[in-house]
C-alpha cells in the first residue's frame, strides 16, 4: 500500500464485539494471550511511530479508531522501502471499550514479541546492563528500560518473576525503549552473577545497606547494574554474591526512593563517568 494513499484505501470500520480482531486485542491484555499468540500491544502515536521505525516488518496489523486522522502523517516517515502493514479500522466507541487506556489513544500495533535470549552481551567491552530483579510494578519496569536506553544501557536483564515486558502498561511507560534495546527475560540471578564474574563484569547492587556511594564506584569499567523489587529490594542471596553494594545519599526525613528513580540516578552516574572518560 502506497503510504500516501493509506487513509483513502482504508476498509470500513468494525462495529461488533464478536469480530475477531477485537477477541484477539482483547486476548493481548493478558501474558498468556501474548504468548500463545506471539504478539503484544503497541498503543498510541508516539509508541507505534517507534515500532515502525525499528521492527516494522515486525507488525502483524495496525488498528486505528474511526476517529484517528493523523495515519498519513505518521506512515509518511517510515523508513525508506518499508512495507506498510496492514490496517484496519474500528468503530470509535467499540474501539474505547478495547483500549488499555482511560482516555484511548487512537492507534494500536499488534507486535510480533522479540526471541531475545542472547546473553552474549556479557562478553562486550565496557558493557553496561541493567538488572531489574523482580520488579513487579509495569510502570517502574517501563521506566527503567526507558532510562537504560537513555543513559546508555546495552540490555536490560530481567530476573524470574519480574513484571511481564510486554505487558500494555509496561509498554507504554517504556516509551519506545523496548523496540531499542534487547530485554531479556527470565533470567536466574545467581547464575548471571556467575557468568558476569567469568567474563570480568563487576555487579553493582542498589541498597540503602549499601557500603559506599555511586561516586565511589567506578562505572568505568563492564557493570551490571541491580535493582530490586519495590517492596523487598534485592534479595540477600544476590546481594551478598554482589561484588559492590551502593547506596543514593537521601535526606533523613526520606524514607526510600522509588525504584525506578533509585535506578535513573544510578544509571546517569554510570553514564556521566563515561561521558567524562570520552571527552577528556
Amino acid at each position: 500500500m502506497d503510504f500516501a494513499s493509506a487513509s483513502r484505501a482504508l476498509p470500513e470500520p468494525i462495529t461488533s464485539a464478536s469480530n475477531p480482531l477485537i477477541k484477539r486485542i482483547r486476548g493481548l491484555g493478558s501474558r498468556t494471550g501474548r504468548k500463545k499468540t506471539g504478539l503484544f500491544l503497541a498503543e498510541g502515536e508516539s509508541v507505534v511511530r517507534e515500532a515502525l521505525a525499528a521492527c516494522c516488518a515486525d507488525i502483524e496489523e495496525l488498528v486505528i479508531s474511526s476517529s484517528f486522522e493523523r495515519l498519513d502523517n505518521l506512515l509518511a516517515n517510515l523508513p525508506q522501502n518499508s512495507s506498510c502493514p496492514p490496517i484496519k479500522v474500528v468503530d470509535e466507541k467499540l474501539f474505547k471499550e478495547v483500549s488499555g487506556t482511560d482516555t484511548p489513544l487512537g492507534i494500536i500495533a499488534l507486535v510480533k514479541l522479540p526471541q531475545n535470549n542472547d546473553m552474549a552481551v556479557l562478553g562486550s567491552k565496557n558493557a553496561l546492563i541493567t538488572v531489574a530483579c523482580s520488579i513487579s510494578d509495569p510502570g517502574n519496569l517501563g521506566t527503567i528500560i526507558r532510562s537504560s536506553l537513555a543513559f546508555g544501557a546495552d540490555a536490560v536483564f530481567l530476573t524470574w518473576g519480574s513484571v511481564d515486558p510486554y505487558n500494555p502498561k509496561v509498554v507504554r511507560a517504556a516509551a519506545g525503549a523496548l523496540f531499542a534495546l534487547p530485554v531479556i527475560e527470565d533470567v536466574d540471578g545467581l547464575e548471571l552473577l556467575n557468568q558476569a564474574k567469568a567474563a570480568g563484569v563487576q555487579s553493582v547492587s542498589l541498597a540503602a545497606s549499601g557500603d559506599r556511594t555511586l561516586k565511589e564506584v567506578d562505572f568505568k569499567r563492564a557493570s551490571l547494574l541491580m535493582v530490586g523489587n519495590e517492596a523487598h529490594g534485592i534479595e540477600p542471596a544476590l546481594l551478598a554474591k554482589s561484588d559492590l553494594v551502593a547506596s543514593i545519599p537521601i535526606a533523613a526525613e526520606s524514607e526510600s526512593l522509588n525504584a525506578a528513580v533509585a535506578h535513573s540516578i544510578a544509571l546517569y552516574e554510570a553514564s556521566d563517568q563515561r561521558r567524562k572518560i570520552q571527552s577528556s
